[in-house]
């Protein structure tokens, strides 16, 4: 079987060592086998090759991030209303990463509120957001990534469709969004996770949809919780977070 994800040709070591990124890759494969020919086959294998070869435009390395706004106004991420991509906050040289199919709730209306209503949810992020408030923190906004659905269906305007053709478009779409997400945990190493592995937590099921025990979750964010960091090590920080 075709296996996209080859370390040799792949930078980082978490592509090829996150379990849900492999399963996505080998469900997007397995589907597109013996129909290279199909215009939805030659889209999907051209897609999941392209993907695992975009790092710099994830991580926003050419031309930065999209949006950097102070959270002293939250009325920008209207503009990101049903727009899968990958954010950052950022207070200092500590940060957090995230993924989401929707920008605009998974920020404004769940992390904005749920730092203050359910603090438990994300302990290490929403602690020093109970410490600090929003208006320290600075929200970019790195990349948005594309829904597959409608990328396909506007390009090939002829072409029907069934439901397992719309199903492997939307997983399409999740791949992409889990593979930008792994890039920027492994290149940005964000404070704030409690884990480095793309979408592997509880309530950020984000683009993989997979949920972690409560059990398992609260082990990790205590494990996490008292971390140190040398003066070095913030510097680095704050530097990829910054870029300057």
């Amino acid at each position: 079987m075709l296996n996209i994800l080859n370390p040799v040709t792949v930078r980082t070591k978490s592509l090829v060592n996150n379990p849900r990124i492999l399963r996505l890759q080998n469900k997007l494969i397995n589907h597109s086998a013996g129909k290279e020919s199909t215009l939805l086959g030659t889209y999907v294998l051209n897609n999941v090759n392209r993907i695992v070869q975009n790092e710099a435009v994830y991580c926003g390395l050419h031309n930065k991030f999209l949006i950097t706004k102070p959270l002293s106004t939250w009325d920008f991420l209207r503009d990101f209303k049903s727009k899968a991509g990958i954010y950052q906050f950022v207070i200092g040289s500590d940060s957090y990463i995230g993924s989401t199919k929707d920008i605009f709730k998974r920020c404004f209306i769940q992390h904005k509120n749920l730092a203050f209503t359910k603090p438990n949810k994300h302990k290490l992020f929403y602690k020093t957001v109970v410490e600090n408030v929003w208006d320290k923190y600075i929200l970019n906004i790195i990349c948005v990534i594309p829904d597959h659905v409608i990328l396909f269906t506007q390009k090939y305007l002829d072409f029907i469709l069934n439901e397992k053709d719309l199903s492997i478009l939307q997983d399409l779409t999740y791949y992409e969004l889990t593979v930008a997400e792994q890039f920027n945990l492994d290149y940005y190493r964000p404070t704030l996770n409690t884990s480095l592995l793309a979408n592997w937590s509880t309530y950020n099921v984000g683009s993989t949809g997979y949920i972690r025990k409560e059990e398992v979750n609260s082990k990790l964010s205590l494990f996490f919780f008292n971390r140190s960091f040398t003066g070095k090590t913030k510097e680095l920080h704050k530097i990829n977070n910054t870029h300057r």
